[in-house]
């Protein structure tokens, strides 16, 4: 009987140790996907597109926001992220960015076990320097970015604020 109560113990201390590093947040939740929002970002308003886009204010308190996009493609997540780098380093005119580099590609794992991809960018539009980090992750065939724009003075504290924020992603049904 203490072994049964013991263990019952130990089982419910686990499960709140668990939970205690984990900050309440507001989660952006939309129909595949879910994370929590920068603290005081904001969803956009409605322009139509599958995803609402989330904007506030970065580490320095500069504009900042994320976008959301998928694709459909059987191509392996690896393989996908790097001909996505190089359509973007091909296409920025397109985007309206007058310069860009790729600075950096690294492989991430959010915290419900989610792998995917960071791609890590210096833009510049309109006589202004912006750090860009791309996160791309695969269910299945859909794949999912998350692009991440800020002003690149603040690009180290950024970089921490999005890659904290990209941690909280959840994909699939345990999204909601």
């Amino acid at each position: 009987m203490v072994n049964r109560i013991f263990v019952i113990a130990v089982v419910i201390i686990g499960l709140a140790a668990a939970g205690v590093g984990q900050a309440p947040c507001t989660r952006y939740v939309a129909a595949a996907f879910s994370m929590c929002q920068p603290a005081g970002w904001a969803v956009d308003a409605d322009d139509g597109s599958a995803f609402k886009s989330l904007s506030g204010k970065n580490s320095g308190g500069k504009n900042a926001n994320v976008n959301f996009t998928e694709a459909d493609n059987d191509a392996n997540l690896s393989d996908f992220v790097d001909e996505a780098n190089k359509y973007t380093l091909e296409h920025y005119v397109e985007a309206g960015l007058s310069s860009i580099k790729l600075v950096g590609r690294t492989a991430v794992v959010t915290d419900s076990s989610e792998k995917g991809f960071k791609s890590t960018f210096l833009e510049e539009a309109q006589g202004h320097k912006l750090f860009g980090a791309q996160y791309v992750f695969s269910d299945g065939k859909k794949k999912l970015f998350v692009t991440f724009t800020s002003l690149d003075p603040q690009a180290d504290a950024d970089e921490r604020l999005f890659d904290a924020t990209i941690k909280t992603l959840v994909i699939g049904p345990a999204a909601h």
